[in-house]
């Protein structure tokens, strides 16, 4: 097994019996995975696929930048309610006349 021209691994096969190639990438990219097979008499076959990896879900610099964005709008909200709390302790209730 060849990726983008490179030798990755090598095995013995059995016609007739199905061959996984294990694809593990996590890297975007085109990728051209080549398998070559060849018999004792020196004959050999090969073919090609071609696997194009994207990113999928959501970019982790997005998340990243929601969760400060969250955590920061909840220390201005939690400054905001104890402001109001210590401004609601320094009034003197009103006297009933």
């Amino acid at each position: 097994v060849l990726v983008n021209g490179t030798l990755k691994s090598t095995g013995t096969w059995t016609s007739g019996i199905p061959t996984n190639i294990i694809v593990n990438s996590s890297v975007n990219g085109t990728f051209e995975y080549t398998l070559v097979a060849s018999d004792g008499a020196g004959a050999s076959v090969q073919d090609s696929v071609i696997l194009t990896v994207t990113a999928s879900g959501m970019d982790p610099g997005i998340i990243a930048t929601i969760v400060i964005v969250s955590i920061a709008a909840g220390i201005v909200a939690l400054l905001g309610i104890a402001f109001m709390l210590k401004r609601r302790g320094k009034t003197k209730p009103r006297k009933k006349e």
